[in-house]
């Protein structure tokens, strides 16, 4: 081989390693954006575990710690091989082994009174969201925080509570925090990354199957939550208003969702834009339509909800049912023994 066919071999395996390099960052970057694309339709596969509020209202209080004197009896073993030539030490080991048992049960007992008062905490809630209360349901909203993952992604949300079975939930965006990508990203049939503007009519629809995911979301995290038979949930969208020069809110979407049919959904499987149409979503949206995909619509009221309180047994009328059944317990278990009766003792006759 002669240095010049040497120098064209390398710069075909140059040429070769860099179109190899470019498709795979194009591989990259395509999967990315199918990875986008995926997670603004999906949302409504993930939620809050349920929470069990009769389980924290009926839970007992945590143990109060014992004090304990394990240190001062490894003292007492070791110091005995020192009474006799080391009396002193023996003694300072005794006193430091005390010392360190009294610092432990005083932690232990600053540590129950904290867990103590969190269990309170947990109990009282748990006794008020069992009554229905609105406040309790708005506490149990600030401490487990719902809906997470759709304020990181720009949405904001609301919540009132017009009866102990309703919730309403207001959920708002804006079309450029919630919106998809402008872009399309493509691989060629040679491997190669194709970058184009998204149609309009694609991108209105995956706006729409986004918007429709967060709803499920918003509904299964409702009622893993609360202890409620119906989520109504409205969706506001704020825009540019041309005419205006200024934003304006509409809201363009709303649905109930009853427990007993989001119940039976399998949300791995589920089509968010098939499932709220088939529950009855008030909602104007073409995404054909020339300017604004969504019109104005008259949201669904609380009064036009049909829903049915739920069956929760009172938690004082749960703590005199335990007591009653302790009771009969006791009165099944056998009695204990009568003991023998003592023979007094008789004096032996004189010999």
């Amino acid at each position: 081989m002669t240095y010049r066919s040497y120098l064209a071999a390398e710069r075909r395996r140059q040429r070769a390693e860099a179109k190899l390099a470019a498709k795979q960052v194009a591989q990259s970057e395509v999967r990315a954006f199918e990875q986008k694309i995926d997670a603004l339709q999906s949302i409504h596969r993930e939620a809050l575990a349920s929470i069990d509020w009769e389980a924290k209202a009926c839970s007992l209080p945590p143990l109060p710690p014992v004090a304990s004197s394990y240190n001062a009896f490894g003292a007492r073993l070791r110091s005995l091989d020192h009474l006799t030539e080391f009396p002193q030490t023996a003694a300072d080991l005794l006193k430091e082994a005390l010392q360190q048992d009294q610092e432990a049960f005083a932690a232990a007992k600053t540590s129950h009174a904290a867990t103590l008062a969190t269990h309170e905490k947990w109990r009282s809630l748990g006794i008020r969201v069992l009554r229905g209360e609105p406040q309790a349901y708005l506490d149990a909203i600030k401490e487990l925080q719902p809906l997470t993952s759709l304020l990181e992604k720009g949405w904001a949300a609301q919540f009132s509570f017009p009866s102990s079975a309703l919730v309403e939930c207001s959920l708002e965006t804006d079309d450029e925090s919630a919106s998809p990508p402008r872009e399309l990203k493509t691989l060629t049939t040679a491997g190669n990354l194709s970058v184009r503007a998204m149609p309009q009519g694609r991108s209105n629809e995956l706006f729409y199957e986004h918007i429709c995911s967060c709803v499920l979301r918003s509904g299964r995290e409702i009622m893993a939550l609360l202890p409620v038979e119906t989520a109504l949930v409205t969706v506001t969208l704020e825009s540019m208003d041309p005419a205006l020069g200024k934003p304006t809110h509409k809201k363009v979407l709303s649905v109930a969702l009853p427990r007993s049919v989001l119940s039976q959904m399998d949300f791995d499987q589920v089509e968010p834009v098939a499932a709220v149409d088939r529950l009855g979503a008030r909602c104007d949206f073409r995404a054909t339509r020339k300017g604004e995909p969504f019109l104005p619509i008259r949201p669904l009221t609380p009064a036009e909800i049909i829903h049915v309180a739920p069956k929760c047994l009172p938690i004082e009328e749960r703590f005199t049912d335990a007591q009653r059944l302790r009771k009969s317990l006791q009165e099944l278990a056998p009695s204990p023994p009568e003991p023998p009766p003592q023979q007094e003792a008789t004096e032996a006759p004189p010999q």
